[in-house]
């Protein structure tokens, strides 16, 4: 009984850090949105954490619609955003002047107005 109760304490402890490393690396995934071109239908963010962030991981929202983003970097396709760069979205609904545009990532979210 004591080696059973051992290894599921061990599994509970194990586990528990597993998910607490997780949500620090995502309190450190945090963004800012540097520039909305509505002209050109896109948004240039910021990684403003420690970590980076993978672009599967950040949601683009145009008013509450949830947009398909082509993302580049330096006008390359990218997949990540590491800290401190820039990432940019190109979107295909428009945005006009007022709507809200909001940008999701692990580290929480930040919006502004097209």
């Amino acid at each position: 009984a004591f080696v059973w109760f051992s290894r599921v304490a061990l599994s509970a402890q194990t586990a528990t850090e597993d998910r607490l490393q997780q949500q620090l690396v995502q309190q450190e995934q945090t963004i800012r949105i540097d520039n909305v071109n509505a002209v050109e239908l896109e948004v240039t963010i910021r990684a403003t954490g420690t970590q980076s962030i993978s672009v599967g991981s950040m949601k683009v929202y145009v008013g509450n619609v949830l947009q398909t983003c082509v993302w580049t970097s330096g006008g390359s396709p990218a997949t990540t955003l590491p800290p401190g760069s820039t990432i940019t979205c190109e979107f295909l609904s428009s945005c006009n002047m007022g709507t809200k545009l909001r940008v999701t990532a692990p580290g929480g979210p930040d919006e502004t107005n097209c």
